[in-house]
């Protein structure tokens, strides 16, 4: 399925770039309705960090990086230190010898985990196809109780599991950095993760987290999420602590990575109304990359694609009175076994809830605001740490030929190591960064699918398996 989207790549680009009618055009606008809504200050800023998951350490180190980051649309440059290979070659041995022991509770914590998804799935099952979101009604919160309580002893396996894993790191990371006198530069890498510390409790947000099973058990079928969750529960504490976050044996610092995808301009002509409608970028764009990440339960055909996808974000709508949630990604091969789901906290620059839409946006070449996805230093659950955005990008100063393309900047805290920097990588930021560039042309090419059909449906009253069918045409069936 991917070889063939990127094998589309030429059709795409000639959609990016179709000339449409004169007047059809959608200007650049001096700020867009989503950013004029992020930056609308309605409440104090106590109450703005309530509703948005914020910290006044995160707040006050974006702040910072906003006014020196000057050209968010590149990569800044990042110097791998070859000599640092040692230190990886450390790290790997360690993780040959404790992670092999991992593999002892993973039967019993896989039925621990298909017992507690098991309700979920089945309330997904009583959705219809198309449900946006989850309202969290009497129903919604038995389903989810018994959901929780069935997954009680996996939770104490996991808190086990969680304080072995910082055992071995702390003996062995301290050991460590006393073996080779780095004191001070560990008191530098701490620094640089403070910036990330103490985000919103999962523990306390389990709601959040039944939320995103039942999405991602209708993305990726019953037993498949039962198992992501399991290794994620189990292996990925040591790859974040031991691997990407390890100020014991590594220096960290903050690396900034941006992706850009090509032009979707066009999803937005389809919706401008000869140039009338503002909000063309809006309904266009955005709401249908809402569709495809935050929607509850999809539709057939686009959980088919999403199951094979290498990455499916599932970003669930937050309740009414806040304006974050937490998020799940499956992540990790298509085609193999070893893939696993990652806990985020996500901020909806959508929402209006305590009647606040203010966002502080950290990229500055973004056109309109989606998600502030945070990778909490304090999230075990999430092998790398940092600030990340997904907004639609007005092309910023390098690339401004990809005005209206889905950008994806992170700031993420990590080494210079050839481990944890090199593009080749299986981990870190430079393998991230490789990552998203082949895999946002397939995301880009679902939202084309998705705003074709909502097209044919608005303006040739198409039902869904019609509009479905008018895809083939123009190669994206």
């Amino acid at each position: 399925y991917q070889r063939r989207v990127r094998g589309q790549a030429s059709l795409l680009m000639v959609l990016d770039r179709r000339r449409l009618p004169a007047g059809m055009e959608v200007a650049p606008p001096s700020a867009s309705p989503a950013m004029e809504r992020a930056q609308t200050v309605t409440v104090d800023a106590r109450i703005r960090m309530e509703l948005n998951g914020e910290t006044p350490a995160m707040m006050a180190h974006a702040r910072e990086r906003k006014q020196r980051d000057s050209d968010t649309s590149m990569d800044e440059q990042w110097t791998i230190d070859p000599s640092l290979a040692s230190r990886d070659w450390f790290v790997l041995v360690i993780s040959a010898i404790w992670m092999p022991l991992k593999v002892i509770p993973l039967v019993p914590m896989l039925v621990m985990v298909l017992l507690s998804v098991f309700p979920a799935w089945v309330y997904g099952r009583c959705q219809r196809a198309a449900t946006d979101r989850l309202v969290r009604t009497w129903k919604f919160w038995v389903v989810c109780c018994t959901s929780q309580v069935l997954f009680t002893p996996c939770l104490v396996a996991v808190f086990v599991n969680l304080l072995l894993d910082y055992l071995v790191y702390y003996v062995v990371g301290i050991c460590f950095t006393a073996c080779t006198w780095r004191w001070k530069q560990c008191y530098t890498s701490h620094r640089a993760l403070d910036p990330y510390r103490n985000g919103p409790s999962l523990l306390l947000n389990g709601a959040d987290i039944f939320t995103c099973v039942v999405g991602q058990s209708h993305r990726h079928g019953f037993f498949g999420t039962a198992w992501n969750v399991t290794l994620m529960c189990l292996i990925m504490p040591w790859v974040k602590y031991w691997w990407n976050a390890n100020p014991w044996v590594y220096d960290l610092e903050e690396r900034y990575v941006q992706q850009i995808s090509t032009s979707m301009a066009d999803l937005a002509q389809l919706h401008s109304n000869h140039g009338a409608n503002k909000h063309a970028v809006e309904h266009g764009i955005c709401d249908t990359t809402r569709r495809i990440i935050s929607r509850s339960k999809q539709f057939g055909f686009l959980r088919k694609s999403e199951d094979l996808w290498n990455f499916a974000p599932h970003y669930p709508y937050p309740p009414d009175d806040r304006r974050w949630a937490v998020g799940m990604q499956a992540g990790g091969s298509a085609s193999a076994a070893l893939k696993y789901t990652l806990l985020v906290h996500t901020t909806h620059a959508i929402s209006d809830a305590g009647g606040s839409t203010e966002q502080f946006v950290l990229s500055n070449s973004v056109h309109s605001p989606v998600y502030r996805v945070m990778l909490w230093y304090s999230n075990p659950f999430h092998f790398l740490t940092g600030w990340v955005e997904a907004s639609i990008s007005n092309g910023g100063i390098s690339q401004p030929n990809k005005w209206l393309g889905g950008e994806h900047p992170m700031w993420l805290v990590t080494a210079r190591s050839p481990f944890l920097s090199a593009r080749d990588s299986y981990t870190g930021s430079g393998m991230i960064d490789e990552f998203f560039d082949n895999w946002l042309p397939i995301f880009v090419h679902e939202c084309r699918r998705l705003t074709h059909m909502d097209y044919e449906m608005l303006h040739n009253g198409c039902s869904v398996e019609q509009a479905y069918k008018a895809l083939h045409p123009l190669g994206l069936g």
